[in-house]
């Protein structure tokens, strides 16, 4: 699987039924090591903490962050 790496509300258009995610530039396969990312998004109160320092792998939980983040009002 993949995770998209930039979830932010400017990268998701809804239609009425379902969500399109755009910007797929920062997209890393789960398990990728983040310090060795080509590029990493960083948006302030969306990114998850270990993007933002590049410390460990990708996996479901830094796309968790971002909704959590988008549903509680940030970005």
């Amino acid at each position: 699987g993949w995770v998209h790496g930039d979830l932010a509300r400017a990268n998701v258009i809804w239609d009425g039924t379902r969500a399109w995610l755009l910007d797929l530039e920062h997209a890393a396969p789960i398990g990728a090591e983040i310090a060795t990312l080509p590029a990493r998004a960083v948006r302030p109160g969306l990114t998850h903490p270990d993007v933002i320092w590049g410390r460990g792998r990708m996996g479901p939980w830094v796309d968790h962050w971002a909704l959590a983040r988008l549903a509680a009002g940030a970005g």
